[in-house]
């Protein structure tokens, strides 16, 4: 089974541990009240070292998002925070918790990211009374870096507050402006963070904000539910099984049950409306993940490389281009092409599952419609995008032979 997604980046010494903390968690929340903070501890640790600072774990990565804002006094409904179109509903999300109002700015032409002309743009359209700009978003997506230099200039010279979401991007460095040695989030006043599924940082759950200036005072946050952790444990074992028995049929059944029952439900979708912490047995499972992120990211580029070279002469139009791939973290490979439903179902029909494609509309939650505060057609270049991406997986669990048998689908399918 090849797919984009469904416990990519778990290992089986993840699953291990998972397994276990399930357990560990399980027998302390009926023994005591007062869980363990070590692994959070040296979670913390480690992303002060990299980013300075001080570090707030959160259990999602919207809620980092809602408490960056929240610390930084934006919670009005005249506090607009500019962030691109063709993104995840959970950022929007987020800023709707604060209490503040997302402005979507377009992205650039046959980009992923916007741009300090796209940003432009939606800053004159919503810096009027009574509405003000007071902070930009950055989500450099799918690993593909943003021109961080130029926007970071332009937030000084608006006095925004540049916000680095490096939920897709932990690792990569700027691509622009000189800058090309530092790494990605050492130009925001406050950078954010999420441990999701299928993140750079895959710990099934999680987050964190690191705001910079240290002497801002961010709220406490209580524990969440012990019920929704052992939930998030049982993942890793769940997609584990999934795709070990694939192959003989059973793997789609216990797939379909497990959704029915609740137990594999959309990540999109949060269980939450409020922030809360990061439990210590996801950030044991963050840890883990981090101490791979070299070798990681060093796959994801010889994967990126052998896709961009062996895609070529035919009607698809890489986003990820090769002056990119030494500063990404290329979560996926992107492309654009026409009809890509039509692909995709060809892909499938060979066992590459690849329809959980970034992004199926400018804010995508978890499917087609949703309550959103985009308005139709204000973001034209965001609108062609998500009708025409294919992004090709780079996780771990990718092989150069896997790689070899997507291309080569993808020539045959377009040969027909």
């Amino acid at each position: 089974m090849i797919s984009a997604s469904l416990g990519a980046h778990y290992s089986f010494r993840f699953v291990l541990l998972s397994i276990r903390l399930f357990w560990q968690t399980l027998i302390g929340s009926l023994l005591t009240n007062k869980p363990s903070t070590t692994a959070s501890k040296q979670l913390e640790n480690q992303l002060i070292k990299k980013f300075g600072g001080q570090v707030i774990l959160t259990y999602k990565g919207r809620d980092a998002i809602q408490v960056a804002l929240i610390t930084h006094g934006f919670t009005k409904s005249s506090d607009v925070i500019l962030t691109q179109a063709f993104a995840c509903y959970a950022i929007e999300e987020g800023i709707l918790r604060a209490r503040a109002k997302p402005g979507y700015t377009d992205v650039g032409k046959g980009q992923l990211n916007l741009t300090v002309e796209t940003l432009q743009q939606a800053y004159e359209l919503y810096h009027q009374h009574p509405q003000q700009v007071r902070a930009v978003i950055v989500q450099h997506s799918l690993g593909h870096p943003a021109e961080i230099t130029k926007i970071k200039d332009w937030c000084d010279k608006h006095q925004l507050v540049l916000i680095e979401d490096l939920a897709q991007s932990y690792g990569a460095t700027a691509l622009d402006g000189g800058s090309s040695s530092k790494p990605l989030g050492s130009l925001a006043d406050t950078i954010v963070l999420s441990f999701g599924r299928d993140k750079v940082i895959d710990a099934v759950s999680g987050g964190a904000v690191i705001f910079r200036n240290s002497s801002l005072t961010p709220p406490t946050l209580d524990f969440p539910p012990t019920a929704m952790v052992l939930k998030d444990l049982t993942y890793p074992f769940f997609t584990w099984l999934i795709r070990a028995t694939y192959s003989i049929g059973l793997g789609k059944i216990i797939h379909k049950s497990l959704t029915l029952l609740g137990l594999m439900n959309n990540p999109t979708q949060s269980p939450t409306t409020q922030a809360t912490t990061l439990p210590n047995s996801l950030a044991q499972l963050a840890l883990l993940q981090l101490k791979n992120l070299d070798q990681t990211r060093f796959h994801r580029q010889k994967i990126a490389i052998f896709y961009l070279k062996n895609l070529t002469n035919i009607p698809l139009h890489p986003l990820t281009r090769a002056e990119t791939l030494d500063h990404a973290s290329l979560l996926r490979w992107a492309a654009t092409t026409d009809h890509p439903k039509k692909l995709l179902h060809f892909l499938k029909r060979h066992q590459v599952h690849l329809t959980d494609r970034w992004y199926r509309s400018p804010v995508d939650c978890g499917k087609l419609n949703c309550a959103t505060n985009y308005e139709s057609k204000s973001c034209p270049q965001a609108e062609q995008l998500a009708d025409t991406i294919i992004n090709l997986p780079t996780h771990p669990k990718i092989t150069i032979a896997q790689a070899q048998k997507i291309t080569n689908l993808i020539k045959k399918y377009f040969k027909k």
